[in-house]
């Protein structure tokens, strides 16, 4: 299955079928853009018959195959990349890694290879104690202090490998903590509960995927639930901005309208983007670079909203 991105003008064409909703909203949360004109058929008649029984398990099959991509693969990698070497891929390298992952390596295996690397020790001033002071930086999000910056410097010299101490924080409560709190924010917009949390974090040190975590997310019932949503027969997008500067902030409403009668503002119902970006409620960030005119819209409810706001100053 291929999630290539799309030609300029290939965007599927939704109409207002809720299994299509949820396309837009998978490939809005997870690749950032619309699916492509074949993309939306493919997956749209995968899922079209997903509120009959067995629904779900249609949903969790088209969710897993999404996220064992490619695409959604080398998303993965490349933010190893950025996370731990500060670049992009090399060369091959996107593909040698690619290849390790269908052979069953995991993320954390692939982050912790880049952590071990010689050239992350470099980075870190190629001493003990600057390796591990930047790998509690990057990995657990804080400094280390100064008693567990010596424990694990006295590991190191003990003959633990660099490997075997970057495993053991990568697969840490903490640190996976704050991995599966990310992808409940994404996916399911709120904080995991302490069951959840522990439940996932569980499977992970185990040797669950992570992919799939994400896949079985996509495809719970409450992520159905919040991104398909209640249906209207139309709404309206309304600001009252008619230009907007690059940086500044848009307020802006969602006008529900169901059997022709207004309903009100449903925009806590919606999930709206500007250029691909997810807006906060109420409020949308024109982009720094755009062209003259950003395309809104949002891929929750019976329709797809568009609208144009013309931003001046843009770069190109």
């Amino acid at each position: 299955m291929s999630t290539a991105a799309p030609a300029a003008g290939d965007h599927y064409n939704f109409g207002s079928t809720r299994a299509q909703d949820l396309v837009v909203a998978i490939y809005q949360d997870l690749f950032g853009r619309l699916p492509s004109a074949t993309e939306g058929l493919y997956w749209g008649n995968r899922l079209f018959f997903t509120e009959s029984p067995g629904g779900e398990q249609r949903r969790g099959d088209v969710a897993q195959a999404i996220t064992s991509s490619d695409e959604y693969r080398s998303s993965m990698i490349a933010g190893a990349y950025d996370a731990y070497l500060l670049r992009g891929p090399d060369g091959g390298g996107m593909a040698f890694w690619l290849g390790r992952m269908d052979a069953g390596v995991r993320i954390e295996e692939i982050d912790a290879g880049f952590i071990a690397s010689q050239e992350y020790w470099n980075r870190a001033g190629a001493t003990p104690d600057g390796w591990v002071q930047m790998l509690y930086t990057d990995v657990l999000g804080r400094p280390a202090q100064p008693t567990e910056v010596r424990y694990w410097v006295g590991r190191l010299a003990a003959g633990a490998s660099r490997g075997w101490v970057a495993t053991g924080f990568l697969l840490s409560t903490e640190h996976l903590g704050a991995v599966v709190s990310d992808y409940y924010d994404l996916l399911l917009e709120r904080a995991p509960d302490t069951a959840g949390l522990s439940y996932w974090v569980t499977a992970i040190q185990g040797g669950a995927r992570d992919e799939a975590i994400v896949g079985l997310l996509v495809s719970s019932q409450e992520y159905w639930d919040l991104a398909v949503g209640p249906v209207f027969d139309s709404m309206v997008f309304e600001s009252d901005y008619v230009v907007a500067r690059p940086g500044e902030s848009v307020a802006f409403r969602i006008l529900g309208y169901l059997g022709g009668v207004y309903v009100g503002d449903v925009q806590t119902h919606v999930r709206l983007y500007l250029e691909g970006q997810r807006c906060a409620p109420g409020v949308c960030v024109v982009p720094l670079h755009s062209g003259q005119i950003v395309h809104v819209f949002a891929d929750k409810g019976s329709l797809i909203i568009w609208a144009m706001v013309d931003v001046i100053g843009a770069t190109p």
